[in-house]
């Protein structure tokens, strides 16, 4: 196993983050910076495979440094959060706004944070820019019927996908005629609080999808923890609790194939940043079908992973950056 290279950032004094990497014999402690500020330069200067920092850290704040890390040095980042309840949902929240790959609470599991840390290590990031009013489209596969009007829009993500998505709903125009599905890869426990985010941010409604119910437009319904978001022959939620597909529950490309099934040529596929390539049997459903399938492009995805796997296997109609999401969705809910 190769050693991996952590940078800790803990207030000084603390050494409960540091003591952790140096007794694990898979991970080496590259140094231990006191506050933010000192986590920016010896990012700079060290180049370490990860980054552990506290939330509570001084000296210039986690999510500062954090944002600052990603936009000059992009580096893996996992926040471990002091927070409790509320607060523990608006600063995981923060972490995944300013580019952090993963946000866990402390205590955490010995050996769950190090497989963490070394899970977001092997993740190839892009450096952050900042998001400009609009983007050019690159379309990728053109074909018949492929971009006519949409009766449903089905959305996966991953790493980098809950700020994504933020962004999104933060521009998505108020009284959309087609209901929205979100599959998120997130930490068990943590899905309430991102939805709450996401309601903060703009006018649709984002709620835990449940059981049996209509699927009405202008909602958000996101898959819960640990259950697959499928879709009934009636178009109401059917929340399945069969295998993990390619090690994920819920999988996105679960859901992506019952809106195929169910939408057929009205299905509008957005895939967004995350590792792996969850997502792409799914989306060759709705590809087949005639739906719309959009990828997020490189330069404003955090992890191009699933994006990129969707786009090689060919089945991508267009690709866009994450500013032009939003109102392309919105112009082919309206086309409908």
């Amino acid at each position: 196993m190769t050693m991996l290279r952590v940078l800790v950032v803990e207030n000084d004094g603390e050494r409960r983050l540091a003591e952790l990497i140096e007794g694990d014999p898979s991970t080496e402690l590259a140094a231990v910076a006191a506050t933010g500020r000192q986590a920016v330069a010896l990012t700079r200067r060290l180049h370490p495979d990860a980054i552990l920092m506290a939330s509570n850290v001084l000296g210039g704040n986690a999510f500062d440094a954090t944002r600052e890390i990603m936009t000059l040095a992009p580096t893996p980042i996992v926040l471990v959060l002091d927070e409790f309840g509320a607060g523990a949902d608006r600063a995981r929240a923060k972490a995944h706004e300013a580019g952090a790959l993963a946000a866990v609470p402390f205590p955490a599991q010995k050996v769950d944070l190090i497989d963490t840390v070394r899970a977001m290590a092997a993740v190839h990031l892009v450096r952050r820019r900042p998001l400009r009013a609009e983007g050019p489209a690159h379309t990728v596969s053109p074909r018949r019927g492929a971009h006519h009007g949409a009766t449903v829009v089905a959305i996966g993500a991953s790493t980098g996908g809950p700020a994504a998505l933020r962004t999104i709903f933060a521009t998505m125009p108020a009284g959309l005629e087609a209901p929205i599905l979100v599959t998120q890869h997130i930490s068990t426990g943590f899905s309430e609080g991102m939805v709450n985010w996401w309601n903060s941010a703009g006018p649709l409604r984002a709620k835990i999808a449940e059981q049996g119910e209509a699927l009405c437009n202008g909602t958000i319904y996101v898959a819960p923890d640990d259950r697959h978001l499928t879709i009934s022959a009636d178009h109401a939620v059917a929340l399945s609790n069969a295998p993990a597909s390619g090690g994920h529950r819920p999988s996105a490309s679960v859901m992506f194939r019952s809106v195929a099934e169910r939408f057929g040529a009205g299905a509008y596929a957005v895939i967004l940043s995350g590792m792996g390539r969850d997502g792409v049997d799914g989306l060759e459903f709705i590809h087949r079908a005639g739906g719309t399938v959009c990828a997020q492009d490189e330069a404003s995805s955090a992890v191009f992973g699933m994006p990129k796997a969707a786009i090689d296997a060919g089945i991508v109609d267009i690709v866009l950056p994450l500013d032009s999401i939003s109102r392309r969705i919105a112009d082919a809910v309206a086309a409908s």
